[in-house]
Protein backbone atom coordinates (compact mmCIF):
# COMPACT_ATOMS: atom_id res chain seq x y z
CA UNK A 1 0.00 0.00 0.00
CA UNK A 2 1.49 3.03 -1.31
CA UNK A 3 2.15 5.88 2.12
CA UNK A 4 0.07 8.63 2.01
CA UNK A 5 2.02 11.92 0.68
CA UNK A 6 1.94 14.51 3.73
CA UNK A 7 -0.02 17.92 3.21
CA UNK A 8 2.24 20.40 1.23
CA UNK A 9 3.61 23.01 3.63
CA UNK A 10 1.29 26.04 4.38
CA UNK A 11 2.61 29.64 3.31
CA UNK A 12 2.68 31.57 6.26
CA UNK A 13 1.20 35.23 5.48
CA UNK A 14 1.37 37.67 7.93
CA UNK A 15 -1.09 39.97 7.52
CA UNK A 16 -1.08 43.29 9.97
CA UNK A 17 -2.28 46.88 10.10
CA UNK A 18 -4.07 49.60 11.97
CA UNK A 19 -6.69 48.35 13.94
CA UNK A 20 -9.74 48.13 11.79
CA UNK A 21 -8.11 48.17 8.44
CA UNK A 22 -9.84 44.83 7.32
CA UNK A 23 -7.19 42.42 8.63
CA UNK A 24 -10.01 39.89 10.15
CA UNK A 25 -12.08 40.45 7.13
CA UNK A 26 -9.38 39.51 5.04
CA UNK A 27 -8.24 36.34 6.24
CA UNK A 28 -11.60 35.38 6.86
CA UNK A 29 -11.95 35.85 2.79
CA UNK A 30 -8.75 34.28 2.17
CA UNK A 31 -9.32 31.25 3.83
CA UNK A 32 -12.72 30.90 1.81
CA UNK A 33 -10.86 31.22 -1.68
CA UNK A 34 -7.89 28.55 -0.27
CA UNK A 35 -10.11 26.37 1.86
CA UNK A 36 -7.04 24.14 3.03
CA UNK A 37 -5.84 27.36 5.34
CA UNK A 38 -6.01 28.31 9.20
CA UNK A 39 -5.33 31.24 10.84
CA UNK A 40 -3.41 31.86 13.68
CA UNK A 41 -4.76 35.05 15.78
CA UNK A 42 -2.37 37.04 17.56
CA UNK A 43 -5.61 38.18 19.65
CA UNK A 44 -5.08 34.76 21.60
CA UNK A 45 -2.28 36.03 22.53
CA UNK A 46 -2.78 38.54 25.40
CA UNK A 47 -1.46 38.78 28.51
CA UNK A 48 -3.86 38.38 31.42
CA UNK A 49 -5.48 41.71 32.33
CA UNK A 50 -4.03 42.02 35.36
CA UNK A 51 -0.92 42.24 33.36
CA UNK A 52 -1.79 44.51 31.18
CA UNK A 53 -0.44 47.90 31.56
CA UNK A 54 -2.25 50.67 32.25
CA UNK A 55 -2.31 54.83 30.95
CA UNK A 56 -3.75 57.41 33.05
CA UNK A 57 -6.36 54.73 34.26
CA UNK A 58 -7.23 52.88 30.99
CA UNK A 59 -6.19 49.29 30.21
CA UNK A 60 -4.12 49.40 27.61
CA UNK A 61 -4.58 46.43 25.07
CA UNK A 62 -3.03 47.81 21.63
CA UNK A 63 0.79 48.34 22.93
CA UNK A 64 3.37 45.61 22.73
CA UNK A 65 3.36 44.80 26.05
CA UNK A 66 0.12 43.62 26.04
CA UNK A 67 0.81 40.42 23.57
CA UNK A 68 2.48 37.50 25.19
CA UNK A 69 5.13 36.87 22.39
CA UNK A 70 6.67 34.47 24.05
CA UNK A 71 3.82 31.96 23.68
CA UNK A 72 2.61 33.64 19.99
CA UNK A 73 6.26 32.58 18.45
CA UNK A 74 6.05 29.48 20.04
CA UNK A 75 2.54 28.62 17.99
CA UNK A 76 4.11 30.05 15.08
CA UNK A 77 7.42 27.36 15.25
CA UNK A 78 4.75 24.70 15.66
CA UNK A 79 2.87 25.90 12.54
CA UNK A 80 6.03 26.19 10.77
CA UNK A 81 7.28 22.80 11.44
CA UNK A 82 3.84 20.61 11.47
CA UNK A 83 1.82 22.44 9.17
CA UNK A 84 -1.32 23.05 11.36
CA UNK A 85 -2.55 25.05 14.43
CA UNK A 86 -1.33 23.76 17.84
CA UNK A 87 -4.12 20.88 19.94
CA UNK A 88 -4.23 23.01 23.25
CA UNK A 89 -4.92 26.67 21.16
CA UNK A 90 -8.81 27.51 21.49
CA UNK A 91 -9.66 30.52 19.42
CA UNK A 92 -11.30 33.25 21.39
CA UNK A 93 -10.58 35.70 18.33
CA UNK A 94 -13.50 33.32 15.81
CA UNK A 95 -15.84 34.48 18.16
CA UNK A 96 -15.74 38.49 17.54
CA UNK A 97 -18.00 39.43 14.94
CA UNK A 98 -16.57 41.72 12.17
CA UNK A 99 -19.49 42.49 10.61
CA UNK A 100 -20.35 42.10 6.57
CA UNK A 101 -16.65 42.02 4.06
CA UNK A 102 -18.67 43.56 1.50
CA UNK A 103 -17.62 41.36 -0.93
CA UNK A 104 -19.91 39.53 -3.01
CA UNK A 105 -20.03 35.77 -3.57
CA UNK A 106 -19.19 36.26 -7.11
CA UNK A 107 -15.98 38.28 -6.68
CA UNK A 108 -14.87 35.31 -3.96
CA UNK A 109 -16.07 33.01 -7.00
CA UNK A 110 -13.93 34.72 -9.73
CA UNK A 111 -10.91 34.14 -6.85
CA UNK A 112 -11.01 30.78 -6.64
CA UNK A 113 -10.93 31.03 -10.43
CA UNK A 114 -8.29 32.67 -10.77
CA UNK A 115 -6.42 30.12 -8.09
CA UNK A 116 -7.72 27.37 -10.16
CA UNK A 117 -6.54 28.44 -13.74
CA UNK A 118 -3.12 29.03 -12.32
CA UNK A 119 -2.79 25.23 -11.27
CA UNK A 120 -3.20 25.64 -7.87
CA UNK A 121 -6.56 24.64 -6.75
CA UNK A 122 -7.64 21.46 -5.41
CA UNK A 123 -5.83 22.20 -1.95
CA UNK A 124 -2.46 22.64 -3.49
CA UNK A 125 -2.03 26.36 -1.75
CA UNK A 126 -2.51 25.71 2.05
CA UNK A 127 -2.34 29.30 4.03
CA UNK A 128 -1.20 30.12 7.76
CA UNK A 129 -2.97 33.77 7.92
CA UNK A 130 -1.09 35.46 10.99
CA UNK A 131 -3.86 37.81 11.72
CA UNK A 132 -2.54 40.32 14.14
CA UNK A 133 -2.20 44.58 14.76
CA UNK A 134 1.82 44.13 15.77
CA UNK A 135 3.80 41.42 13.39
CA UNK A 136 6.27 43.97 11.60
CA UNK A 137 8.34 45.23 14.78
CA UNK A 138 9.83 42.10 15.66
CA UNK A 139 12.28 40.74 13.39
CA UNK A 140 12.07 37.31 15.10
CA UNK A 141 8.42 37.20 13.88
CA UNK A 142 8.98 38.72 10.81
CA UNK A 143 11.80 35.94 9.92
CA UNK A 144 9.22 33.26 10.59
CA UNK A 145 7.00 34.27 7.82
CA UNK A 146 6.98 33.62 3.78
CA UNK A 147 5.48 37.21 3.31
CA UNK A 148 4.25 40.40 4.86
CA UNK A 149 1.36 41.57 3.96
CA UNK A 150 0.03 45.53 5.48
CA UNK A 151 -3.54 47.20 5.54
CA UNK A 152 -3.82 51.22 5.57
CA UNK A 153 -6.81 52.94 6.42
CA UNK A 154 -6.77 57.06 6.82
CA UNK A 155 -6.81 58.02 11.06
CA UNK A 156 -10.65 59.67 10.74
CA UNK A 157 -12.08 56.18 9.15
CA UNK A 158 -9.96 53.71 11.25
CA UNK A 159 -11.16 55.34 14.73
CA UNK A 160 -14.88 55.78 13.10
CA UNK A 161 -14.50 52.11 12.97
CA UNK A 162 -13.72 51.36 15.97
CA UNK A 163 -15.76 53.58 18.14
CA UNK A 164 -18.67 51.53 15.88
CA UNK A 165 -17.32 48.53 17.28
CA UNK A 166 -19.40 47.01 20.76
CA UNK A 167 -16.70 45.25 22.06
CA UNK A 168 -14.45 41.89 21.78
CA UNK A 169 -14.38 38.23 23.25
CA UNK A 170 -11.12 38.37 25.94
CA UNK A 171 -9.44 36.17 27.87
CA UNK A 172 -11.34 36.90 30.80
CA UNK A 173 -14.63 38.35 29.16
CA UNK A 174 -15.69 40.71 27.25
CA UNK A 175 -13.80 44.47 26.40
CA UNK A 176 -15.61 47.14 25.83
CA UNK A 177 -13.44 50.47 24.70
CA UNK A 178 -13.55 53.83 27.30
CA UNK A 179 -14.38 56.86 25.89
CA UNK A 180 -11.43 58.60 23.70
CA UNK A 181 -9.92 55.34 23.86
CA UNK A 182 -9.07 55.42 19.86
CA UNK A 183 -6.64 58.70 20.26
CA UNK A 184 -5.22 58.19 23.49
CA UNK A 185 -4.30 54.58 22.79
CA UNK A 186 -4.94 53.43 19.47
CA UNK A 187 -3.33 55.53 17.26
CA UNK A 188 -0.33 56.39 19.61
CA UNK A 189 0.70 52.23 19.73
CA UNK A 190 0.44 52.28 16.18
CA UNK A 191 2.27 55.08 15.05
CA UNK A 192 5.24 53.55 17.95
CA UNK A 193 4.96 50.15 15.82
CA UNK A 194 4.78 51.17 12.18
CA UNK A 195 6.68 54.56 11.90
CA UNK A 196 9.72 52.32 10.71
CA UNK A 197 7.72 51.13 7.94
CA UNK A 198 7.15 54.61 6.53
CA UNK A 199 9.33 57.60 4.87
CA UNK A 200 10.44 59.69 7.55
CA UNK A 201 8.25 58.00 10.18
CA UNK A 202 4.92 59.66 9.15
CA UNK A 203 2.67 57.20 8.86
CA UNK A 204 0.21 59.20 7.06
CA UNK A 205 2.25 59.59 4.38
CA UNK A 206 4.12 57.15 2.10
CA UNK A 207 5.68 53.34 3.08
CA UNK A 208 9.48 53.56 1.95
CA UNK A 209 9.33 50.76 -0.60
CA UNK A 210 13.13 49.94 0.11
CA UNK A 211 12.32 49.23 3.88
CA UNK A 212 9.07 47.20 2.78
CA UNK A 213 11.18 45.04 0.64
CA UNK A 214 14.02 44.50 3.22
CA UNK A 215 11.41 43.13 5.31
CA UNK A 216 9.33 41.37 2.20
CA UNK A 217 6.51 43.02 3.29
CA UNK A 218 3.73 44.31 0.62
CA UNK A 219 0.68 46.51 0.90
CA UNK A 220 -2.44 47.61 -1.16
CA UNK A 221 -1.65 49.86 -3.81
CA UNK A 222 -4.47 52.53 -2.58
CA UNK A 223 -5.50 53.12 1.12
CA UNK A 224 -8.32 52.03 2.36
CA UNK A 225 -9.32 50.04 -1.00
CA UNK A 226 -12.20 48.51 -0.82
CA UNK A 227 -12.00 45.25 0.27
CA UNK A 228 -13.68 43.58 -2.93
CA UNK A 229 -10.46 45.15 -4.89
CA UNK A 230 -8.03 44.08 -1.76
CA UNK A 231 -8.77 40.44 -1.83
CA UNK A 232 -8.31 40.06 -5.83
CA UNK A 233 -5.54 41.78 -5.70
CA UNK A 234 -4.36 39.96 -2.05
CA UNK A 235 -4.66 36.01 -4.02
CA UNK A 236 -2.52 37.49 -6.64
CA UNK A 237 0.51 38.33 -4.45
CA UNK A 238 -0.28 35.13 -2.80
CA UNK A 239 -0.14 33.10 -5.87
CA UNK A 240 3.12 34.70 -6.72
CA UNK A 241 4.28 34.08 -3.20
CA UNK A 242 3.84 30.58 -3.40
CA UNK A 243 5.36 30.36 -7.11
CA UNK A 244 8.70 31.71 -5.91
CA UNK A 245 8.60 29.34 -2.85
CA UNK A 246 8.20 26.58 -4.98
CA UNK A 247 10.99 27.63 -6.96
Amino acid sequence: MAAVSPPPPPLLLGLSGLSNSGKTTLSRLLRRVFPDSFILHQDDFFVAESDLPVVDGDVDYDCIESIDFVGLKKALGYVGEHGELPGDLVSREDQNCVGESGVGDEVVEECVRRVEAAGMGGGRVRLAVVDGFLLFHDEEVLGRLDLGMFLRAPYDKAKQRREARTGYVTIEGFWEDPPGYFDKIVWPNYVKAHKHLFIDGDVSGTLDPEGMKAKNIVSPPEVDMHMSKILPWAVDVILDAVKRKEA
